[in-house]
């Protein structure tokens, strides 16, 4: 029997990410620093001269703290809180609905990447000087051990970083965010779409990356949406993985001609026609989706009636 219980279901979904940071996280701690030789796990510096035992504890600590946070508690909530997220439904999505979603996450890039650019040259009043400072650092915090640990070309890096960063985040965060808190905070708003913009909020602020902020809202309202119209948890974690999994390829890419990681950027030019295209193609894909959606649910209706 499904539990629509939402406050109860968000003081379990709590409880099992402070007992999955401990006991998860807690066990990747010390395979990390054991694969460290028990030294400290910080990279202050953008340099390719870190120890390689270093990048790959700091791999294992994310990948270990990932599943503590989000994926575990999910996937327990999921299962004994009876919450409808696996379901049937998806037998019962259009094929091209999957390639639809892929489309989708590419041709947004060049409007994303214009949010991005759009959301560095954002300056606080003087009043908050103290808080852009500490967002600056989070940022650049952020912004090196992405850099760090993405760069590298050989077999086992690239492979264990698409795990790191596509694989685990697609599944946990999408299970996390839109499978069980959004699905909790509609049941008890009772409206969809502050559900979504609100669980897409909270999604974006958790990464402490307050200058990618706006791009990463608007992605998690579109994995809000899809997830919402399609009632298939596979589509957003295809959409969310396939996005992830664009950082990693072009990480691959420098890495293959430069040495130097201070040179990669995190924005680049691109001129406005290409954005607007980009616009309007990622408005069209996204009507096809929702359109698809209200075919399966005549279809599911005309069946119910037979």
């Amino acid at each position: 029997m499904t539990n629509y219980k939402p406050l109860a279901n968000l003081f379990y979904l709590l409880l099992a990410c402070s007992i999955g940071i401990l006991v998860i996280g807690g066990m990747g701690m010390l395979i990390a620093l054991a694969v460290n030789h028990w030294d400290a796990l910080t990279i202050d510096k953008l340099t390719t001269t870190i120890p390689v035992r270093k990048l790959w504890a700091m791999r294992i600590l994310q990948s270990f703290v990932h599943m503590g946070v989000f994926l575990m508690p999910s996937l327990w909530l999921i299962r004994y809180r009876s919450l409808p997220v696996f379901k049937k439904r998806i037998i019962s999505s259009k094929r091209n609905d999957f390639l639809l979603v892929l489309l989708l996450v590419v041709s947004v890039i060049p409007l994303m990447e214009f949010v991005y650019t759009v959301n560095q040259q954002i300056v606080l009043p003087h009043f908050l000087q103290g808080l852009q400072n500490w967002m600056k650092a989070k940022e650049i915090e952020a912004d090196t051990l992405v850099k760090v640990l993405l760069y590298g070309t050989s077999f086992s890096v690239v492979i264990a970083n698409v795990v790191m960063v596509a694989v685990l985040p697609a599944l946990g965060e999408e299970l996390f965010f839109r499978g069980c808190l959004q699905k909790m905070i509609g049941s008890w708003l009772n409206n969809h779409h502050r559900a979504i913009w609100i669980t897409a909020v909270i999604f974006s602020a958790i990464h402490l990356q307050f200058y990618g902020f706006f791009p990463r809202l608007l992605l998690g309202a579109m994995f809000g949406y899809l997830y919402h119209w399609t009632k298939n948890i596979w589509l957003p974690i295809l959409a969310h993985f396939v996005n992830n999994l664009l950082g990693v390829i072009s990480a691959f890419v420098y890495s293959l001609s430069h040495a130097d990681l201070t040179q990669m950027e995190n924005s680049f030019s691109i001129p406005w026609y290409i954005i607007l295209i980009s616009m309007l193609l990622g408005i069209y894909l996204f009507f096809l989706i929702y359109t698809n959606s209200l075919e399966i649910e005549d279809g599911i209706c005309l069946h119910k009636e037979e």
